[in-house]
């Protein structure tokens, strides 16, 4: 992105687009009272990522709020009967269905290994 000229303004939550005069409006995660209105020519915004407030607030989850897995085995940290995939997962991979698809076949393998 940086390359490219991309302006990327991550921890921030869109609120608002005005179409017609190209800008958008962005609230801060961390400080919702603060927001941010960015010109755009293109505007691509993915959702803000959190797991459900059941993980985020358990001991399962680790700082971010995500299940905290070892990346190699996809198996809990402290919980060695847990294991965890996907979107509520702490693994470093985007939140998309390409990614589950490749995590499933190892949580299986390690799962059934137990």
């Amino acid at each position: 992105a940086d390359e490219r000229g991309i302006e990327r303004h991550h921890g921030m939550r869109l609120v608002k687009v005005d179409g017609p005069n190209h800008k958008a409006t962005f609230q801060n995660v961390q400080d919702p009272k603060k927001t941010e209105v960015v010109e755009f020519a293109m505007l691509h915004v993915v959702p803000y990522m959190k797991a459900p407030n059941a993980i985020s607030q358990s001991k399962l989850s680790d700082k971010t709020g995500f299940v905290d897995v070892d990346k190699h085995t996809l198996q809990h940290k402290t919980y060695k009967n847990v294991f965890c995939a996907g979107d509520s997962s702490n693994l470093p991979t985007s939140k998309t269905m390409a990614a589950i698809a490749k995590q499933v076949p190892i949580l299986v393998h390690n799962l059934l290994s137990q």
